[in-house]
């Protein structure tokens, strides 16, 4: 990742190198914990977490 770079840029790389993320219609994504926006940009030493759909009750 270069110093800043918006998430939605990194989530394409990521769905690029690991091919089963395009598998998921949909997932949330988190940046330092908290749920983010495709538009927000990201820092170095951002954490990044990609979360999969999931079911409950």
């Amino acid at each position: 990742m270069q110093k800043k770079e918006q998430l939605l840029v990194v989530l394409s790389k990521l769905s690029k190198k690991h091919s089963l993320l395009k598998n998921i219609d949909s997932y949330a994504i988190a940046v330092n914990e908290e749920y983010a926006a495709d538009d927000l940009i990201l820092k170095e030493n951002d954490i990044v977490a990609v979360i999969p759909p999931v079911s409950g009750g």
